[in-house]
């Protein structure tokens, strides 16, 4: 991956640029640990990386393409 790339997906998990797409309110399936994470997620998602997965809403960002993933996993 060249470095300008790691910069770019940097910069959207540190919060200093918007993602691309945002995936709230799924379940997780870890398929590390066979487990379903119960609480709602949010995917932020940039240059077709995904860049941070969280327990929590993601802030809001605009024009950013959000999905809502409410009881989907």
């Amino acid at each position: 991956m060249e470095r300008h790339m790691i910069k770019n997906l940097l910069d959207v998990a540190r919060g200093n640029t918007p993602p691309d797409r945002i995936i709230n309110n799924g379940k997780l399936i870890n398929v590390f640990t066979n487990s379903i994470e119960e609480k709602n997620c949010t995917i932020l998602i940039k240059d077709g990386f995904i860049v941070s997965i969280e327990a929590y809403e993601a802030m809001k960002y605009g024009n950013v393409e959000t999905i809502d993933a409410q009881g989907l996993y």
